[in-house]
């Protein structure tokens, strides 16, 4: 990897654990309990407030090369647009909840 693919990677990874409204997901639907305790469960655990904050949920097997490469195609917000910009962008379009 390049230098340039490794600050990309880095990048990623780093929007993505502190977003937090972003949720990483098995692929398999959610349970009743997990959709209960996202619309009925009042906040006090982080586990919950995560769940309840979920705004993107991406596949625990995603990588960061296919979300660079997402990002990169989004040529409808590339000019001029921040990094983070483009990155929410993506997130809203492919992986919303």
């Amino acid at each position: 990897m390049t230098a340039e693919g490794s600050i990309c990677s880095a990048y990623l990874q780093g929007y993505i654990s502190a977003n937090p409204y972003v949720r990483i997901v098995d692929g398999s639907e959610p349970s009743f309990a997990e959709r209960a305790i996202r619309t009925r469960a009042p906040g006090g655990s982080s586990s919950v407030e995560a769940m309840r904050l979920g705004r993107y949920c991406l596949p625990n097997d995603l990588s960061t090369v296919a979300l660079a490469e997402k990002v990169a195609s989004e040529t409808a917000y590339r000019e001029g647009a921040s990094a983070g910009a483009l990155l929410k962008r993506v997130l809203e379009s492919n992986y919303a909840c």
